[in-house]
């Protein structure tokens, strides 16, 4: 278990993972797969890190992922750093579901699931968008950052100053009603 944390692997996805084993997901009943003849896919490494918070201590998880989405649709798979699946999360308009070893379980937002998922609201429909290097069309306009590459949307800071070498990251900085949210994406080549 120490050596987990040690590897980031912050409590919602340790829990998943220790649930799990080396189990493969359950066939589920969920929207069938994407189109990806329009879409686009990425994969690579994600990580995200909250800053601490009154009295919980900061925490921080990371694994490999793969993302395929187009403009309707998407489908995120997440997997430890040694390529075990944890979760498959997926949002269309008809709905929202994490797949995991416990099931599939639908959300009335994307918003919860990634409460659920990762601890804290992460706006995962943007990053499709984020990772071309644009804001995302639905949430509020984007303003450019101040001294560097990249915009500020809804209240995230995205550097884009490396997304030709691959890397991208996004903060939300600590308010007095929300702690800090930084997260890195290492896309593979």
């Amino acid at each position: 278990m120490k050596r987990l944390l040690r590897w980031g692997m912050g409590l919602p996805l340790t829990s998943l993972l220790l649930l799990s084993g080396c189990q493969t997901l359950p066939p589920h009943s969920a929207p069938t797969p994407l189109a990806v003849q329009t879409g686009h896919e990425w994969q690579g490494y994600f990580s995200v890190k909250l800053g601490p918070w009154g009295s919980t201590a900061a925490e921080g998880q990371s694994f490999t992922f793969y993302l395929r989405a187009d403009q309707q649709a998407a489908q995120l798979d997440l997997m430890t750093p040694l390529g075990t699946q944890l979760a498959q999360v997926r949002w269309a308009p008809s709905g929202t579901w994490i797949q995991s070893a416990q099931g599939t379980q639908s959300y009335s937002s994307l918003d919860d699931l990634s409460v659920h998922l990762l601890g804290e609201t992460v706006p995962l429909q943007a990053l499709p968008h984020w990772l071309n290097g644009q804001p995302s069309p639905d949430l509020p306009a984007a303003q450019p950052l101040a001294n560097r590459s990249g915009f500020e949307q809804a209240g995230w800071a995205i550097d884009t100053q490396s997304l030709p070498d691959g890397y991208l990251q996004a903060t939300r900085p600590e308010t007095s009603s929300q702690r800090q949210i930084t997260i890195k994406v290492r896309l593979e080549r």
